[in-house]
């Protein structure tokens, strides 16, 4: 054989498996149609396993805030953006990234240029374990009557604000009001009542070849919000590599503006991205439970006085 054409025959073999794996690169990103958008309401299921990663502490009153814990087992193998992974980490600011990733920004994890690559964002914002609802006590009266629904409020657990006795507890609550185990010692209108109740946990459910990896973020809120509270969970599904994100209760009430989080999927770069959006006009509405695509990688979804929270159970 022509030695000439053997060559070419070689280096026409090696252009096809360049172009192949260029092929197979390009697939690797997390934009549409790679990754596909629905969403469903089902049951919000809150783990209580697994292992805790962030608490509040009611003794200190120091809630957990920007941190993150990297290198955590997922599992089982999981795809991502092409790539298999078998541990993750955790950015308190409501995301995750795949692989042993430490730092990350405390907003705007998909916009960010100076932020992690390849994350799935929940309700990327800077988020702190505690809730703050607005009060007034009357001296003499264990009743903490409130501007908003106490929907954030936990039973059993520590108040602290003006007018409350040490080491009082929420005994009951209606949806405008919350009794503690004490009387008030001083009358207080419109006060600042907070409870450092939050927490960050994940647990791996499930059997081969249908286990769950659970990222879960209980009682947070925005850095900046008062009288506003959000739960929620990222899950990775090892059997068909799917993402979900799952709402529980969470409120936007009692503010008018206030950091509106990312919520989606971020690829090996800023502008790989798949995210959704929540603005004022159609089709959104400002309804997270009728969220439309991203057409830029800062887009964000609103947490206003007038935006409606998504119901729960609503997954993404």
């Amino acid at each position: 054989m022509n030695k000439n054409i053997l060559i070419s025959q070689k280096f026409g073999l090696f252009l096809l498996v360049i172009v192949f794996c260029a092929l197979k690169i390009s697939k690797a990103q997390v934009a549409s149609p790679n990754y596909t958008f629905s969403t469903n309401t089902g049951t919000y299921t809150p783990i209580t396993g697994g292992t805790v990663v962030a608490l509040s502490d009611e003794s200190t009153q120091i809630p957990w805030d920007i941190g993150y814990s990297a290198g955590l087992p997922i599992g089982f193998t999981f795809k991502y953006n092409g790539v298999n992974y078998t541990d993750f980490s955790i950015n308190m600011d409501g995301y995750i990234s795949m692989g042993n990733q430490s730092g990350g920004v405390t907003s705007n994890p998909i916009s960010n240029s100076s932020g992690l690559n390849n994350v799935i964002s929940g309700f990327g914002r800077d988020l702190v374990g505690s809730y703050i609802i607005v009060g007034t006590t009357t001296v003499g009266s264990p009743v903490v009557n409130t501007t908003v629904n106490t929907g954030g409020i936990q039973i059993g657990a520590r108040v602290f604000g003006a007018g409350i006795p040490a080491l009082a507890t929420v005994v009951s609550k209606t949806a405008t009001s919350f009794t503690i185990s004490v009387p008030a010692a001083s009358s207080n209108v419109n006060s600042n009542y907070t409870q450092y109740t939050g927490e960050i946990r994940y647990q791996t459910i499930g059997s081969a070849p249908a286990r769950t990896l659970v990222v879960q973020w209980k009682n947070a809120k925005s850095s900046s919000a008062l009288n506003q509270w959000y739960n929620f969970q990222i899950r990775l599904n090892e059997i068909d590599n799917s993402v979900q994100v799952t709402y529980g209760s969470c409120s936007f009430a009692g503010t008018t503006s206030t950091p509106a989080p990312q919520v989606g999927l971020r690829g090996n770069s800023n502008s790989d991205y798949n995210n959704r959006r929540v603005k004022a006009t159609a089709p959104s509405s400002n309804n997270w439970n009728t969220s439309e695509d991203g057409t830029a990688n800062s887009h964000n979804c609103l947490t206003q006085l007038t935006t409606t929270p998504p119901t729960s159970g609503r997954s993404y």
